[in-house]
């Protein structure tokens, strides 16, 4: 990545044994473009799920929960 012009090491000038890694500007262009492109991925990906459906492993694991400490 730092090949890429992506990010940045930057030594710390108290510890030499730390560096600091930052994101350049491409790498921020990078990181929106990505963001951009997995936002439609997973919207795509659950475009077929109804609103209530992601509540469905939460319920049957409070269930489960339940019922162990009875």
């Amino acid at each position: 990545m730092i090949e890429a012009g992506l990010v940045e090491r930057q030594p710390c000038p108290t510890d030499r044994r730390v560096s600091s890694i930052t994101l350049t500007p491409a790498g921020r262009d990078t990181i929106g473009h990505a963001t951009v492109a997995a936002s439609g991925e997973l919207r795509a990906a659950f475009s077929g799920v109804t609103t209530e459906e992601p509540r469905a492993p939460d319920d049957i694991l409070d269930r489960l929960r339940n019922e162990r400490h009875r």
